[in-house]
């Protein structure tokens, strides 16, 4: 009997052990002399801000409207953020723990709703594409799943972006990418998979109620998957409240080309206005510009255009 008191008492010991050190390892900020709060990095001009241990909390982050973006500085909370200023996207359910980002009733490919994003299984045959929000499942010292966004694809490894990942990991990490059995696998099976914004984001982009226009990081249309890892992303450009003066851009992999267009929401038309520029000097005709703007192009910049109308 004696022995047995004895062992459960070690056991006792080591198991408070253990929960004391997690406490301590994830509410303060070891290894760095760096105040939480502090900006660490940035993606795409949308600030990464060092949290301390993993479970610190500095009060709720929410919008000048009421939209909750979470608690500073969390995972969510930058992915959230990072969602809101770069293409004004609210998540019709803007709470949950980052596990809950991920509905695994849903099949590859289809919409999370309660995220209003297209959601992928790990092993999906559609690639990770920057901008993704990359699901971990749960750990053992890590009960609540963990998001980032993905800054960087190529054929061997994806980079993403992070907040919290813990006071002495790195805002950046490299997760190796295989294809498998015709299927994208990413990293370990913490990964559950990636979310992404639709191709047509009507209901994304936000009038702003100051200039009554879209704000300069809100002005993203439509992002081209070209083969593997590249693609190229559209920006309208000018008055999109009296649509006048509108000019379409292309970045990414094809280069850069700009034309002035005109859209006409009544019968959801869209054309080039005049000569398109090319690498920014070489100009080409009206019609070679309208040869650029395929069918799935012009939907999303008309929708954009065209959201209140």
């Amino acid at each position: 009997m004696n022995k047995k008191i004895k062992w459960l008492a070690a056991v006792l010991v080591v198991a408070a052990a253990v929960l004391g050190a997690y406490q301590v390892v994830t509410r303060m900020p070891l290894g760095s002399n760096v105040s939480p709060g502090t900006q660490i990095d940035e993606l795409n001009g949308v600030a990464i801000y060092y949290n301390g241990g993993v479970n610190q909390s500095h009060g709720r982050n929410l919008t000048a409207s009421g939209y909750n973006l979470g608690i500073r500085y969390q995972c969510i909370e930058f992915v959230k953020r990072y969602y809101y200023e770069r293409f004004g996207h609210q998540m019709p359910d803007s709470y949950g723990h980052a596990k809950t980002f991920f509905d695994h009733t849903l099949p590859d490919g289809a919409l999370n709703e309660q995220r209003a994003l297209l959601q992928y299984h790990n092993g999906s045959n559609t690639m990770p594409a920057p901008d993704d929000i990359i699901v971990y499942a749960p750990s053992l010292f890590n009960p609540y799943g963990h998001v980032a966004i993905v800054a960087q694809v190529n054929p061997y490894a994806v980079v993403i972006a992070q907040q919290n990942a813990g006071p002495v990991y790195s805002s950046r990490e490299a997760i190796p990418l295989s294809l498998q059995d015709n299927g994208y696998r990413l990293g370990s099976g913490r990964v559950l998979g990636w979310l992404r914004l639709p191709h047509q984001l009507n209901q994304a982009l936000r009038l702003s109620p100051v200039a009554g226009s879209f704000n300069l990081d809100t002005n993203f249309v439509y992002r081209d998957m070209v083969g593997g890892p590249y693609f190229d992303e559209w920006y309208l450009d000018g008055d999109l409240v009296g649509r006048t003066n509108l000019i379409l851009e292309r970045e990414g992999k094809s280069g850069s080309l700009a034309m002035p267009v005109a859209i006409t929401c009544e019968s959801r038309t869209l054309a080039v206005t005049g000569d398109g520029l090319v690498f920014g000097h070489m100009a080409i005709s009206a019609a070679e510009a309208q040869n650029y703007l395929t069918a799935d192009i012009a939907a999303a910049v008309i929708d954009n255009a065209c959201v209140n109308h």
